[in-house]
C-alpha cells in the first residue's frame, strides 16, 4: 500500500515539475517541410516496418511539453509542425475526471498515389491544477479502478470524429491516412489506448505511430499487447510510475533507459524522457 501510495504522491509532484520549458529546437526531422511530410517518408508504404525512431521520438516530447503549458502552445507547436486545423477538448474541464485534454490537428501531404491525411495528436498527463486529473490517477493508480480505460475512450473518441470528419470532407479513406499521437503520464495511457482502439478505423496499424513517455499500465481488453510494434513507449527504468497498476499492462514496445537525475521524483518528468531520447534509449 505504501509503495502505491507513493505511486501517486510522486506522479502528482512529478506533474507540477514538468512545467520546465524544454530547449527549443527545430523538430521537424529529415529536413522535410512538415512533419506530416516526415511522416509519409517513414510509412510502410515506403518503408518494411513501423520502427523506433529517435527524431519522432523528440517531435513528440515537444508536443508533449507543450500541453502542459496550455491549449494555446500545444496549438503552436501543432503549427510549427506543420499541421493546421486545430481542435482542443477538455482544456477548461478542469474538474472533468476521465476527459484528458487533447489537441488534434493535420495536415494534406500529395504522394504519386494520392493525397494523404495525416492527424496529429498530444495528450496531456496530469496538470497541478486539474483535480480532475489527480482522481483519474488515484482512481487508477491506487485503486485498479477503470479510470484510464474510461479516459482512452474519451480521447479515442475525440479522435475518431476528428479525422472521420476530415476523411469525408476530402475524400480520404483509412488506407490513405496516417495517425501521430503522443501523450505523457496519464497522457500516455490515454494516447496508447488510441492508438490500439483506432487501428482499421481511422487507419491502419502500420500507418499509426504512437510515441509514449512515462506510460502506466492500462486495461489493453485482452489484445496481445506485444503485437503492437507501432507504439513505443520511453521508458526511464528509475521511474515507478510504469509499473502501475499492478496486474495490468500496455500496447506496444518498451524502450528503456537510465535516468540520471538524483532526485527520484524528477524520474517521470519530460526533462527526463528528453535527455533519455537524445542519449540514446537502451535495451527493450
Amino acid at each position: 500500500m505504501r509503495l502505491k501510495l507513493l505511486f501517486a504522491v510522486g506522479a502528482v509532484i512529478a506533474a507540477a515539475k514538468a512545467l520546465k520549458h524544454l530547449a527549443e529546437e527545430k523538430m521537424i526531422p529529415g529536413g522535410h517541410s512538415s512533419l506530416g511530410r516526415a511522416l509519409l517518408s517513414k510509412s510502410p508504404i515506403f518503408r518494411t516496418r513501423v520502427a523506433y525512431d529517435k527524431d519522432l521520438a523528440r517531435a513528440a516530447a515537444y508536443l508533449c511539453e507543450g500541453t502542459y503549458l496550455g491549449q494555446e502552445e500545444t496549438e503552436k507547436r501543432m503549427a510549427a509542425l506543420g499541421f493546421s486545423d486545430p481542435v482542443s477538448k477538455h482544456y477548461a474541464s478542469d474538474t472533468a475526471m476521465n476527459a484528458s485534454p487533447i489537441t488534434a490537428a493535420s495536415e494534406i501531404v500529395s504522394a504519386q498515389d494520392g493525397n494523404y491525411l495525416i492527424v496529429a495528436a498530444a495528450v496531456r498527463g496530469t496538470h497541478p491544477a486539474d483535480i480532475g486529473d489527480y482522481l483519474t490517477d488515484i482512481r487508477s493508480g491506487l485503486f485498479n479502478i477503470d479510470g484510464f480505460s474510461d479516459a482512452g475512450d474519451v480521447g479515442t473518441e475525440a479522435v475518431r470524429e476528428y479525422c472521420a470528419l476530415r476523411q469525408e470532407r476530402y475524400g480520404i479513406g483509412v488506407d490513405h491516412t496516417i495517425l501521430f499521437i503522443t501523450g505523457h503520464s496519464l497522457g500516455a495511457a490515454v494516447a496508447g489506448q488510441i492508438a490500439g482502439n483506432l487501428e482499421d478505423v481511422v487507419a491502419t496499424r502500420q500507418n499509426i505511430f504512437a510515441y509514449t513517455f512515462a506510460s502506466p499500465n492500462y486495461e489493453t481488453r485482452g489484445k496481445e499487447t506485444s503485437d503492437y510494434k507501432n507504439i513505443h513507449n520511453v521508458i526511464n527504468a528509475k521511474d515507478l510510475v510504469p509499473h502501475f497498476p499492478l496486474g495490468s499492462k500496455r500496447y506496444g514496445v518498451d524502450h528503456i533507459f537510465e535516468g540520471k537525475a538524483s532526485n527520484p521524483f524528477k524520474h517521470h518528468e519530460m526533462p527526463a524522457h528528453l535527455a533519455g531520447i537524445k542519449s540514446g534509449i537502451g535495451k527493450q
